[in-house]
């Protein structure tokens, strides 16, 4: 074969690898935010329901240190920013909004309609557009779970 050929055959093959391992780091990173979201929803209603202290967050950062060598980044400070994480994240005020131009956005790929990212979303329907609004109420309105919310964001 021709050496140009070849070369170019080869970077085909490694443009391949190379986009997998992107996608690799990606879902990694997906589940990673995802447990950090998860692991502050504990500590966040364990904290607020008074069940654990100061002290009890301390110490399971100490016992998740001590009998799980591969695990880092769950220091006390990380537990506690996971918390706050949670809580910013979990936020009415946040996830309303986003609760909303995602159900839109879910209904117009299946009537492959067009969406766009402000308040006010366009939804076809057969004869005309009919507006769809991001309010708070969206989010009871459509009833989707906060951790569901969460895993469509990412």
């Amino acid at each position: 074969m021709e050496k140009i050929k070849i070369d170019k055959e080869f970077k085909q093959v490694a443009i391949l690898i190379e986009e997998a391992r992107d996608r690799a780091f990606q879902k990694v990173n997906e589940e990673l935010v995802l447990l950090y979201f998860k692991v502050g929803n504990i500590v966040s209603e364990k904290v607020a329901a008074g069940t654990w202290g100061d002290n009890t967050v301390a110490e399971l950062a100490s016992y998740l240190q001590k009998n799980n060598s591969g695990f880092s980044g769950f220091t006390r400070r990380g537990l506690y920013r996971m918390k706050q994480f949670y809580e910013v994240y979990s936020s009415p005020d946040f996830v309303s909004p986003i609760a909303a131009q995602l159900k839109v956005y879910f209904d117009n790929i299946e009537r492959k309609g067009k969406v766009s990212a402000v308040p006010t979303q366009m939804k076809l329907s057969n004869s005309k557009p009919e507006k769809m609004s991001a309010l708070p109420t969206q989010i009871e309105k459509h009833q989707i779970p906060l951790e569901q919310l969460v895993s469509l964001l990412l």
